[in-house]
């Protein structure tokens, strides 16, 4: 038969992604296949559902309520500096899986489904973390630029 348009390298993908896929599934952790290391500080309540795979509704609004948990023992330029570094790595981990998952949508693979589905749920999985570490990354900057509260300040008064 003759060749796709294109050249036929379309075809050739699913084959060669759907190891690269299982390999990389296999190299990861968790119900959505997070890495760890995406879930260094992480609070427990937000790392957990993201860990078992089981998203639930409250999901993204405990990420933004305990961002402010994040590294907090920490100096504050240290604090910033980490939060930023993961950040980057989530940013590099969202920019993999879209990348992944835009081949896989031009698979004629029947596994592609199943795939692409567990894709969805890893990009939802990597934006809770994302919006986690942004609020610990605004509340590390709230307290860099709000001036130091002394417990002492009753002193000053005369």
């Amino acid at each position: 038969s003759a060749p796709p348009p294109g050249g036929g390298t379309l075809f050739q993908l699913p084959n060669s992604h759907s190891s690269h896929t299982y390999a990389l599934m296999n190299s990861l952790i968790g119900g959505l296949g997070i890495s760890s290391d995406l879930l260094e500080g992480a609070e427990p309540s937000v790392a957990a559902p993201l860990i078992s795979g089981e998203l639930d509704d409250g999901l993204m609004s405990r990420a933004k309520e305990t961002g402010k948990f994040l590294f907090k023992d920490l100096q504050a330029e240290e604090r910033i500096d980490k939060i930023n570094s993961m950040m980057g790595k989530l940013k590099a981990a969202l920019d993999v899986e879209t990348t992944s998952r835009l081949e896989l949508s031009h698979s004629t693979d029947l596994d592609s489904v199943k795939l692409i589905t567990q894709s969805d749920l890893r990009v939802q999985g990597l934006s809770v973390l994302l919006l986690h570490y942004c609020a610990g990354l605004q509340h590390a900057q709230e307290l860099i630029n709000r001036p130091e509260v002394k417990t002492d300040s009753q002193d000053t008064k005369k």
